[in-house]
């Protein structure tokens, strides 16, 4: 969304860190260790980043106009605010909000048929399209206008929806439980990590004893 709230991000984190597990599973040749976490808002991030340095002791660097790279917690974080990244130069992370218009998303699928299966775009049209259904609704429209359909264009690009939809729960829940072994590990009550992964008491209390 285009307000990233500090309660937002803590439940988000837990969440990423689930995706994050289950995208290094059924991509070939990916290393959990290996990835990072990124979110994505249109203004500024002033509270969040003022609770991550101070709350969190963790550091912040703004790298680049708009992206900061958040050191400190388990997984790399990027925050993106997307209203000040340069359009042109910046189109497949401006592109990463609930608001895509269908001009843009035409855009994305033209740099997506070029790139073709060369590089791992699976899970970047996932989000686009479960964020976005109005857009990517209008966009079956392409064959109209001599454009590829979305069909073709996923088929290049090597999406495999099914795949990754076999692999949800499993990637969830081990994501989730990664979560909460480093959350318990840096001191977070059993109480504080069932509300933020939503798993049950019992396994958190399992999880605990394992560390």
């Amino acid at each position: 969304m285009d307000y990233l709230s500090v309660n937002d991000y803590l439940k988000a984190n837990a969440y990423a860190y689930a995706y994050a597990n289950l995208y290094a599973a059924i991509t070939p040749d990916v290393d959990f260790a290996e990835l990072s976490l990124t979110f994505v808002e249109y203004r500024h991030p002033r509270k969040l980043l003022k609770y991550l340095t101070g709350t969190r002791g963790y550091t912040a660097e703004e790298s680049s106009p708009g992206i900061f790279r958040i050191s400190g917690d388990y997984l790399p974080i990027q925050i993106i605010e997307s209203g000040k990244l340069p359009e042109q130069e910046n189109l497949w992370l401006r592109s990463l909000t609930t608001g895509l218009q269908a001009s843009s998303l035409d855009s994305i699928l033209y740099e997506v048929q070029k790139c073709g299966n060369k590089a791992s775009l699976g899970v970047y049209l996932d989000v686009l399209l479960r964020a976005n259904k109005k857009a990517f609704k209008e966009a079956e429209n392409m064959a109209r206008r001599g454009l590829p359909t979305l069909e073709e264009v996923f088929d290049e690009a090597g999406f495999t929806p099914r795949m990754i939809e076999l692999g949800v729960k499993k990637g969830l829940v081990q994501g989730l439980e990664t979560a909460a072994r480093n959350a318990l590990a840096e001191g977070a009550s059993i109480e504080f990590v069932n509300k933020i992964t939503g798993l049950d008491i019992e396994t958190i209390k399992q999880l605990a004893m394992n560390i």
